[in-house]
């Protein structure tokens, strides 16, 4: 069954296409007067005695468990199925047998090899992303606390039922205007996590490369650290590419070296610690972090740190293995008042 065929037995006019990830396709549709996102994409494989290996029917369950229950936080499916010999193709096949990685590149092929797809229409279509907003976020104290609360509210209600999205890139946090005030909602369930869950060949790609269940890590790092004030200023005065490794050996030499791993919860793993370190040192201690990669002290003596809450930044990241972030929330609105 082809696309068109697809949309009018579902009774769905296509308007455009959104965007092509790795993947699959999203189209923005409208049925009667709602307009709604559809994702298309190859199943890959898995075990059909296992349902929960595919990415697909992990998607259904988390719609299911948690979506449905909170539609203010994360996209509901309104209807979703699998097309059996389907003609999709990938639009942005050229340009990724070109760019993508050797793994990156084999995960592709398997997947687009397969002779089914899956579709999830969702529900609602939204604003905009946080990529689009992230100057605007990062300037003002209350829209970034906002930001901060509804977002670690979400994975706290994830958390809470052993599910971990894993994929926080800035175009996965999505708005809803109302009036001055955003309505945010996590999106793209693609890569979900749950303990229950069978291993997949999905796991299997990534795991190692993504830490499952880092979820509220992973938000701090890549959403609320203010990376573009580090990277504009070494922009700014040309600096040299910056080596990790290095840096890492002489943060350890440090005064401040003692104080930065009290702020390390003692059950991260070891091959985080040393990464928590880094981005502690960059949100807190920004001149430490210049000094030990070698910037002349009258270049790093010019930083101005833009970071909102910096101190709360390093809390979220000290607890981010708790089982519950009501701690972390409340001391969200005790700084929004």
């Amino acid at each position: 069954m082809n696309l068109i065929s697809i949309y009018i037995y579902m009774d769905i006019k296509f308007i455009k296409e959104l965007g092509s990830g790795g993947n699959g396709t999203a189209y923005l549709v409208k049925r009667g007067n709602e307009k709604l996102v559809y994702k298309l994409e190859r199943m890959d494989v898995f075990d059909e005695d296992k349902p929960l290996q595919s990415e697909y029917y992990r998607q259904v369950d988390f719609n299911k468990n948690i979506a449905v229950h909170h539609p203010d936080k994360f996209l509901v499916l309104k209807s979703q199925g699998i097309i059996i010999d389907c003609e999709y193709v990938h639009p942005k096949h050229e340009e990724f047998m070109k760019h993508f990685g050797k793994e990156r590149k084999r995960r592709y092929v398997r997947k687009n090899s397969q002779p089914n797809c899956y579709f999830l229409l969702y529900s609602p279509y939204l604003d905009g992303s946080f990529v689009h907003v992230r100057n605007r976020i990062h300037k003002s104290p209350k829209l970034f606390l906002d930001f901060m609360y509804q977002i670690i509210s979400s994975i706290n209600i994830m958390r809470k039922k052993g599910y971990s999205q894993n994929d926080y890139g800035p175009n996965n946090i999505m708005y809803k205007k109302i009036g001055n005030k955003y309505q945010w909602y996590l999106i793209d369930y693609g890569n979900i996590c749950h303990k229950k869950f069978p291993i997949s060949e999905l796991d299997k790609d990534i795991r190692g490369k993504i830490s499952y269940c880092l979820d509220l890590f992973q938000f701090v790092i890549t959403c609320c650290f203010n990376r573009d004030s580090i990277n504009k200023f070494i922009k700014k005065y040309n600096l040299k590419q910056f080596n990790n490794s290095e840096l890492r050996k002489n943060i350890k030499k440090e005064s401040e070296y003692k104080e930065i791993i009290k702020h390390i919860p003692s059950s991260t793993k070891k091959e985080l610690f040393d990464e928590i370190v880094l981005f502690i040192v960059k949100i807190l201690y920004p001149f430490v972090f210049f000094k030990c990669a070698g910037v002349p002290e009258k270049i790093y003596k010019k930083y101005k740190n833009k970071q909102l809450y910096p101190e709360l930044l390093v809390y979220c990241l000290k607890h981010h293995t708790d089982k519950s972030y009501i701690s972390i929330l409340n001391k969200i609105k005790k700084l929004s008042l």
